[in-house]
């Protein structure tokens, strides 16, 4: 949920849900130089938030299975996915695409 200026929630799911690993702030064109994560209420168990920077993933991947890597350059990557139309807080998915993306306007929001 956004909360002030560049300021998001990092899920409003159910705190008995695991979140699996994801690219944060894949839906913003601009990266910012550093990310701060905070935790205001902690969950009474768990809530560990392991970090894997993008960057160090790809290296390994192209140590690893570099004739992959080749072939996602070759024929592009395009990462896509459906998002809910309203927050969901029952739901991992929580943020809706509207939230998301500070608009209601479908057709502004694929723009982004």
């Amino acid at each position: 949920m956004h909360v002030y200026k560049r300021v998001w929630t990092a899920n409003e799911g159910p705190l008995s849900e695991f979140i699996y690993y994801h690219h944060e702030m894949v839906l913003i064109k601009e990266f910012p130089e550093k990310v701060i994560l905070f935790c205001e209420v902690p969950p009474p168990e768990g809530g560990e938030t392991p970090i894997a920077p993008s960057f160090r993933v790809t290296e390994r991947m192209l140590e690893e299975y570099p004739e992959m890597v080749e072939e996602m350059e070759r024929k592009g990557l395009r990462y896509t996915f459906m998002a809910l139309s309203k927050n969901d807080t029952s739901s991992m998915r929580g943020r809706g695409w509207e939230d998301a993306f500070g608009t209601s306007d479908c057709v502004e929001a694929e723009k982004s």
